[in-house]
């Protein structure tokens, strides 16, 4: 058997230019980076440069020229502590003509382990509130007032304050009709005809629901009895009062406010004001006269 043994030259000249051409390329990326850092400054930059070399190395030449700092400071010639020295030297003679850079040496390291400062503990506690804060107020309207109420709570009205007769339980009833005898059905319908606003249920919730009506309403046209008797719906009052209300709204419209004949009916929407709001603070207990006092001062 032969065996054929290639000169070693031949094996090893190739991997030395493949990591020749890698250092470089590393280098140039070093060099890229170092350029990048160097032009992102502003006002002021501090560079850290020290003969590093690479293992447990202490004398001779250091690993610094490697680098891309190093590469620039010592032309890539390999050096020790007192090379990097003198090239820095030679960058502030021939370089630094404006006096841009300065080269100092750090001091001696301090070998005492930092230790931070003892401080006396600060004892923490939140402050007592002690301002009074006046919040007894409460938003009032008109009718508050001419009330008279004691009470900061104003007592609530039944949520259905409706007139349960005779009359809607035949209406919604009508198998119920049957049962009666004429008399007593004639003396019903007879009833429910007769019906007239003064029979309108009283309260503050039945004054609200008329009070809603006409803030709704555009006077210049004619009530919608269907729309009516959905708003009486939506507000838990019975549908038995709708032709009641048409009327007796109609008639306030209709009806003269003055000697001149103006109505609310000649009122178009963009002539109607529903309700000027407004808020007078009341420190005190306060009547509805003095009240109308106070206005009759400024508004005879």
């Amino acid at each position: 058997m032969i065996v054929k043994i290639l000169p070693l030259c031949w094996i090893l000249i190739p991997m030395m230019k493949v990591k020749k051409l890698a250092q470089q390329e590393r280098l140039a990326e070093d060099l890229r980076l170092l350029y990048v850092a160097l032009t992102r400054s502003v006002y002021h930059c501090s560079i850290g440069i020290a003969p590093l070399t690479k293992g447990c190395r202490k004398q001779g030449n250091s690993d610094l020229h490697q680098t891309a700092i190093g590469y620039l400071l010592q032309r890539g010639e390999p050096g020790d502590a007192d090379y990097l020295a003198e090239q820095l030297a030679i960058l502030m003679a021939t370089d630094n003509k404006s006096d841009d850079i300065a080269v100092s040496v750090v001091a001696a390291l301090d070998k005492q382990i930092w230790q931070p400062q003892k401080s006396t503990k600060i004892l923490l506690a939140a402050k007592t509130f002690t301002r009074q804060i006046q919040d007894h107020w409460r938003v009032t309207s008109y009718s508050g007032l001419q009330q008279a109420l004691h009470s900061p709570v104003a007592p609530v009205a039944q949520p259905r304050d409706v007139v349960k007769s005779v009359a809607t339980e035949c209406l919604t009833k009508p198998t119920w009709l049957t049962s009666l005898n004429s008399d007593t059905v004639s003396k019903t319908v007879s009833l429910v005809n007769n019906l007239t606003p003064h029979h309108f249920p009283r309260g503050a919730i039945a004054g609200t629901f008329l009070h809603g009506l006409l803030e709704l309403l555009d006077f210049s046209q004619p009530i919608d009895l269907e729309w009516l008797t959905d708003q009486l719906l939506k507000k838990g009052f019975d549908t038995i009062w709708s032709p009641v209300l048409q009327q007796w709204l109609t008639d306030i419209l209709h009806t003269p406010l003055n000697e001149t004949g103006v109505s609310l009916a000649s009122l178009t929407p963009a002539n109607k004001q529903a309700e000027l709001q407004f808020y007078l603070p009341i420190n005190s207990l306060l009547q509805a006269s003095e009240l109308d006092n106070l206005i009759k001062q400024y508004d005879p």
